[in-house]
């Protein structure tokens, strides 16, 4: 059932993606062209208060074309771990300056076409500051109860599946 791969090649860099080529032998000794794309990985909090509401984010999303209602997340920086990532996004994006974070899971969003793992953390213990989103995001952040998230993915404003499949992890807990 493994591919063993023969060649691989860079077919795409940009300034935020790169797409891998390769060429991959099936047991079979069929040979296949495989594409993917190549991502450092990521980081996900799920933040909790003491009143049990979930802090989720909003922001424009240019690739679907709408505002999408999302868990605080974003990817890996250079040789940066998922908790320091998880940390950072977290204060960026939100001001949080999480005390303590509890890794719940790894989710692979997009195992057909991307490499790309996204490390989910849960935050039940924090301190607020100041937000400071990187330069063209533009991010709100609201306190919401289980049943306000839940309203919102059975609306099918909350579509995201990184956050959707977060919530399951932590469901499983």
């Amino acid at each position: 059932m493994m591919e063993k791969t023969i060649k691989s090649e860079i077919a795409y860099q940009g300034p935020f993606l790169k797409v891998q080529r390769d060429l991959v032998e099936l047991p079979d000794s069929k040979t296949f062209t495989r594409e993917f794309i190549l991502h450092p990985g990521a980081a996900l909090t799920i933040c909790i208060n003491e009143k049990k509401e979930f802090l989720v984010s909003k922001q424009y999303r240019h690739a679907v074309g709408r505002v999408v209602w999302e868990f605080p997340a974003g990817k890996r920086d250079g040789t940066e771990d998922s908790l320091a990532t998880a940390h950072r996004e977290l204060r960026e994006e939100t001001g949080l300056i999480a005390e303590d974070m509890d890794k719940i899971g790894r989710l692979h969003p997009c195992v057909g076409y991307a490499n790309e793992f996204i490390d989910v953390f849960l935050v039940t213990k924090f301190k607020i500051g100041p937000a400071s989103p990187d330069v063209g995001e533009q991010i709100e952040s609201e306190w919401m109860s289980k049943q306000r998230l839940v309203g919102l993915i059975n609306s099918g404003e909350l579509t995201d599946g990184k956050s959707l499949a977060a919530l399951t992890l932590l469901m499983m807990r």
